[in-house]
């Protein structure tokens, strides 16, 4: 209570080193979180009923309607079938088809790597007539097809899309299966190309576990000579301010200069885990 009360901090550089640390754990968090579910939905098939499983550009599809067993991200409902694609835009946009649904509720949600939501495709925001939608990342820049259409650019060259299927009941799941065999992914420069098939990628970073990494412990490793978390991050997205607060108390990873020394010289310093700054080779 005595800050409230007189308006001093004893020690206002351990306070300020704490706020610092706690922004950038909440910074890097979802860098971290989705490297992992990447990892394991691209490359790891476990039960692929239910839990995602697909190369990058391809949609999984969830075979039946999830319940309360499901404990592999995120908290699904019960009553929309589940379908996911993990996204790599450096090459340009990957264009999503969906059939004319009718009066069938569905969605897509486009997040990007940083949990953000992007946009959405579906029948409250694009209607529910056939349509070809491209998602896109900020570095594009070129002419659509005309039957194609954009949506809000990512601020990552990595997108989660996650599609939603009204399900009515059990003697509706055929139907709703069918629709979602219906949607398509395909990278603009195959698009209009006839018979054209998305190649399977699975090369994607496989994250460090906790007990393997060297920056976990704040000892010094060696610097990677080239930071591969600059196939991720954001375009320019998140403030200058935001990024350098932790820099300053020594929070930093190894591809990152440090132009301010710590704030309190007692403080000792960490580095971020390694995984924030090696997201991806590709």
């Amino acid at each position: 209570m005595k800050p409230l009360l007189t308006g001093r901090v004893e020690d206002w550089r351990a306070a300020y080193a704490y706020t610092a640390g706690m922004q950038a754990f909440i910074y890097g968090f979802p860098y971290i979180y989705n490297a992992r579910l990447r990892h394991e939905w691209v490359t790891n098939p476990r039960d692929p009923e239910v839990v995602p499983y697909a190369a990058v550009n391809h949609f999984w599809h969830a075979g039946r309607l999830l319940d309360a067993s499901y404990r592999d991200g995120g908290c699904p409902n019960n009553d929309t079938l589940y379908s996911l694609a993990w996204l790599g835009l450096r090459e340009g946009p990957v264009v999503l088809s969906h059939p004319g649904m009718g009066e069938r509720y569905f969605t897509f949600e486009i997040m990007g790597f940083t949990s953000d939501n992007v946009g959405y495709v579906g029948q409250r925001t694009t209607g529910s007539g056939a349509g070809n939608f491209a998602i896109i990342g900020l570095g594009w820049h070129g002419t659509l097809p005309d039957n194609v259409r954009s949506t809000q650019p990512s601020p990552t060259p990595w997108v989660l899309l996650l599609g939603r299927t009204l399900v009515t009941g059990p003697e509706d799941l055929p139907a709703a299966r069918s629709l979602q065999s219906q949607y398509r992914l395909t990278p603009l420069h195959l698009w209009g190309q006839a018979g054209a098939k998305v190649p399977e990628h699975r090369d994607v970073y496989a994250p460090t576990p906790p007990t393997e990494d060297p920056y976990a412990s704040g000892k010094p490793a060696t610097v990677p000579p080239r930071c591969p978390a600059r196939a991720v991050r954001p375009y320019r997205h998140r403030p200058r301010p935001r990024r350098r607060r932790p820099a300053e108390v020594g929070a930093t990873g190894p591809c990152r200069r440090r132009r301010h020394g710590p704030v309190a010289p007692a403080f000792p310093q960490r580095r971020l885990g390694h995984q924030h700054q090696r997201l991806a080779h590709r």
